[in-house]
């Protein structure tokens, strides 16, 4: 602090993961891709684990090697054209390292399938995709005549996503689901287009000039349909082929160097539709410093939302705006509705009082936001069954007038970090990192000591919906704990929602405990997950 301070840094060499890629002949195969992540790293787009943070090719002997690893849990994987392996999980301790792990690329079943409702055109240009269990996932590109096939899927259900065309031209994707029977070695699959429609079409524009060369997506919710297109010199689109349901139509023109601006809306679509975008010409500018010194303060998050909105709002079609201050602790914000928001400043050792400014019109607003110096949550985060350390995590603080913190906190080598700038008070913490199950810390009284946690990867759940309860195509329900308390499925929405979209969908990294979950038409069915198992949940 203003004191200064030292720090001393130990460096190990660390350990590593070595092994071979091998075929079905179980012989030894070069040039395959082979990708490893470690658990709390990766991202947080599935609890499974994250993208790939490391990735190396199969030399002639089919080998592998990874090199200068910590002590943690690993997944590799592996893949060779349109053969893909589902994560094989490798363990290391502190200094330890594993030789001679073996991945078989013949491993799993062969999908044969065809992709229909495409004109021949449409065809040259498709895409598809899979996901499935065990973090199974691959992409490949279908032949001309729409065929397409992959290796090396697991027994279970997996997603199909197929998309035709780009994201310059225009596109659309549809789903399906497979079945794929444990012993089973070819499977065939059906992924059908609809063949007709209605058309979305509309103008994007900005201070009443047309946006061309913008990128207007059309996203289905719960449907698992999208659809994709542009808008010409003059700003105007037209999407068609869409399907009748609720979508949410996303404007963007950050691919055309303007300025990154966007904006949202939902609809109903029942006949052709038109949907106009204005995009506002609102500007935030402020200056970030420290209380008392006034000196400006460099790389702090400001998030702006509409005032009295529940974690979301902002311009743009009502998503949280946020900017990052520069090294002169200054910030801007482009492109915002005429409303009021409230600001709040995030960075390590400072505590930020919450600011409220209106925005009106194309007016520029400037403000000054000032922080003190104040501790965070120390918080130490292990996996709870090994041992090892975190490498990041995914916090949210509450208390009774809603979220105080809700963001990255990042681990040393010993699994510490912060949790920044959260005021004296009591608060209800959850925490959780890719490849494990959340956990909720209740009553964590600040000022305290450093919080200890240990996250295990948990169990999984396996809903089956029949067809009674998806007669409208899609439900929403909620997941709550023994003691009626929603359970966080998903960090970053609504606490304890799920949504039903498909005869079968698996919710993976979910703790050990009882559950009831109740779906919004009243229908609820208790369970129970354990550690490694998977909780399996009908409804008609």
């Amino acid at each position: 602090k203003e004191a200064g301070g030292s720090v001393k840094v130990s460096l190990t060499t660390g350990g590593h993961i070595g092994g071979t890629v091998v075929n079905a002949g179980n012989q030894p195969v070069a040039g395959a891709q082979v990708g490893m992540v470690a658990a709390s790293e990766g991202g947080f787009g599935g609890r499974g684990g994250g993208l790939a943070t490391e990735g190396t090719t199969t030399d002639s002997s089919g080998a592998f090697r990874f090199d200068h690893l910590g002590a943690g849990r690993y997944t590799v994987t592996a893949s060779l054209q349109s053969v893909s392996t589902s994560q094989q999980q490798v363990v290391l301790q502190a200094g330890e390292s594993r030789d001679g792990v073996v991945i078989s690329l013949a491993q799993g079943a062969t999908v044969q399938g065809i992709v229909t409702g495409l004109t021949e055109a449409e065809k040259a240009s498709v895409r598809v995709s899979a996901n499935g269990p065990d973090g199974f996932g691959v992409s490949v590109t279908a032949a001309a005549d729409g065929t397409f096939q992959f290796s090396g899927a697991p027994a279970g259900v997996l997603m199909l996503r197929a998309t035709a065309g780009d994201i310059l031209s225009g596109s659309r994707s549809t789903s399906a689901e497979v079945q794929v029977p444990s012993g089973q070695p070819v499977v065939q699959a059906e992924i059908d287009f609809p063949r007709t429609g209605f058309a979305i079409s509309g103008t994007a524009s900005r201070g009443g000039k047309g946006i061309g060369g913008g990128t207007v997506m059309v996203n289905g919710r719960g449907s698992g349909q999208s659809y994709s297109g542009r808008t010409d010199d003059g700003g105007r689109y037209r999407i068609e082929g869409v399907q009748s349901g609720n979508y949410t139509v996303m404007f963007r023109d950050d691919l055309t160097g303007g300025g990154g601006s966007s904006a949202s809306k939902a609809v109903q679509v029942a006949s052709d539709t038109t949907l106009d975008f204005d995009i506002p010409q609102g500007r935030i500018v402020g200056l970030v410093s420290e209380a008392g010194s006034r000196l400006p303060l460099a790389d702090a998050i400001v998030n702006a939302t509409v005032t009295g909105a529940s974690g979301t709002g902002g311009g743009g079609g009502g998503m949280m705006r946020g900017a990052s201050t520069d090294s002169n602790g200054t910030f801007a914000m482009e492109t915002l509705d005429p409303t009021s928001y409230t600001l709040q400043v995030r960075k390590a050792g400072f505590l930020f009082e919450k600011k409220t400014v209106t925005v009106s019109g194309s007016e520029t607003e400037e403000v000054t936001l000032e922080g003190t110096r104040s501790d965070g949550i120390g918080i130490q985060a292990r996996d709870g069954i090994l041992g090892v350390p975190l490498r990041s995590l995914m916090a949210r603080v509450k208390n009774a007038a809603g979220n105080v913190f809700a963001g990255s906190v990042t681990l040393d080598g010993d699994g510490r970090g912060e949790i920044p700038s959260v005021p004296p008070g009591t608060y209800t913490v959850t925490v959780e990192a890719s490849g494990y199950a959340p956990a909720i810390l209740q009553t964590v009284a600040v000022p305290a000591p450093t919080v200890v946690v240990g996250l295990t990867p948990g169990g999984s759940i396996e809903v089956h919906a029949g067809a009674k309860t998806l007669g409208a195509g899609s439900v929403l329900g909620t997941v709550r704990t023994s003691v009626g308390t929603p359970y966080p499925i998903s960090l970053f929405g609504v606490e304890g929602r799920v949504s039903l979209n498909f005869p079968v969908r698996v919710f993976q990294n979910v703790a050990p405990g009882s559950y009831v979950l109740t779906l919004d038409g009243g229908a609820a069915q208790s369970f129970s997950v354990t550690e490694g198992g998977n909780a399996v949940v009908t409804f008609p």
